[in-house]
């Protein structure tokens, strides 16, 4: 089986190479001298794709909107953020990459485990994951370049962090006012604004009142001051 070198849907040699390993080493000779992003896809003489040697990173556009209008049913952009998705995608079943669709319930859940975003939104990642791979449609992915994409960059999966937080907390009371109940009905919520970073769980382990002198003390106190 003869394998060419494929960039921007031209073959670089004529000749083909006969085995996997010696492609992708030319490949990566070639990918050596680029600066911009760039793949070299790797396909046999029928022009299935084998491998893809890409400098890219899938760098998916998560759209935020907020709903407003007249009515408050309609979509507004409220500005973007691009994500890191290489890890997330490369660690997919090779169905499940074909499966993705651009504003769907597939995109979104990897946009939104990389983004925090409560409102309504888009995520588009299709075409930076055919670009990864050197193909127009992503139903020309095989399984084989992608087992070649997984051992060549490695994916890593998302590790769980816990960071505990010390929150100072000033509340002007009114005369009567329970502090306790206070902190029994607190309505808080802790939202990550760094892309790659998604608050998935909060929690008050421990509260801490500073006591108040009381009226009585206060009224000693201030005898004390008068003699």
């Amino acid at each position: 089986m003869a394998l060419r070198i494929r960039h921007d849907h031209v073959i670089l040699d004529g000749n083909g190479y006969l085995s996997l390993p010696t492609a992708a080493t030319a490949a990566e000779l070639l990918l050596e001298k680029c600066i911009e992003p760039t793949t070299f896809a790797i396909v046999d003489e029928n022009g299935r794709l084998m491998a893809a040697v890409t400098n890219r990173r899938i760098e998916g556009v998560f759209l935020k909107q907020e709903w407003g209008g007249h009515k408050g049913d309609t979509a507004i952009e409220h500005g973007e953020e691009t994500f890191d998705a290489t890890d997330a995608i490369l660690l997919m079943d090779h169905e499940e990459v074909l499966a993705l669709t651009d504003n769907s319930q597939n995109t979104d859940a990897v946009g939104k485990a990389h983004v925090q975003w409560d409102g309504p939104h888009d995520v588009h990642l299709a075409d930076a994951i055919s670009d990864y791979f050197g193909v127009e449609l992503l139903d020309a992915i095989t399984p084989e370049a992608l087992a070649f994409a997984k051992a060549r960059a490695n994916p890593q999966e998302p590790i769980m962090e816990t960071v505990t937080l010390s929150i100072r907390v000033k509340l002007r009371m009114a005369p009567g006012a329970d502090v306790q109940e206070f902190i029994d009905n607190l309505d808080y919520s802790v939202k990550s604004k760094t892309t790659g970073m998604v608050v998935t769980e909060a929690e008050i382990i421990e509260s801490e009142v500073t006591a108040r002198p009381s009226l009585a003390s206060a009224a000693v106190a201030g005898k004390r001051m008068c003699l």
